[in-house]
């Protein structure tokens, strides 16, 4: 049982880890084996996000603390908190990926830029495409235009070869 003083340090380091997240994905993992919480940590550890198992009370003080609407203390189950401070969709992607492998796995909500997020809103994030997929999408789309530009052109050039090309064969 942890003493008031030490769940008020537990309640300041969240509410600091919650003010630097880029996005957090709230868990039920009611049923998850020892195991799977090990790898489900070891996914999210290689992506740069933590994964911690806080008291319901705890993370709603820090929620209040943090300027979060959100009303996690009536929620029934467990609670864990996948906290990345480095990307905003890995993530969520990591968790949705796991919980359709372990079924006992559950999103049920999350946080993206001080916004609570609800379990169909971070499910819809988890399908996005990455950071980097969108960033080369639209560099590909910006390059378009220009691709076809030099196409063309090099279609006009060819064009007038063949014609020049016809008219010395035609003199010849």
């Amino acid at each position: 049982m942890l003493k008031r003083k030490d769940k008020e340090q537990v309640v300041k380091k969240m509410s600091q880890n919650l003010a630097e997240a880029k996005s957090v994905v709230l868990t039920d993992y009611k049923g998850l084996t020892a195991n799977g919480m090990r790898e489900l940590r070891q996914k999210l550890q290689a992506e740069g996000a933590s994964y911690e198992v806080f008291k319901k009370s705890l993370v709603q003080i820090a929620f209040d603390e943090a300027k979060i609407n959100a009303d996690i203390k009536s929620r029934k189950g467990p609670l864990a908190l996948a906290i990345s401070e480095e990307d905003e969709i890995a993530p969520v992607k990591i968790v949705a990926s796991f919980a359709k492998e372990n079924e006992s796995l559950e999103i049920v909500g999350g946080v993206l830029e001080n916004n609570y997020l609800s379990k169909e809103e971070m499910i819809a994030l988890s399908k996005l495409s990455s950071k980097e997929e969108l960033i080369a999408q639209a560099i590909g789309s910006m390059k378009a235009p220009v691709n076809n530009f030099t196409g063309i052109l090099g279609g006009i050039i060819r064009q007038l070869i063949y014609a020049l090309k016809a008219i010395e064969e035609q003199k010849a």
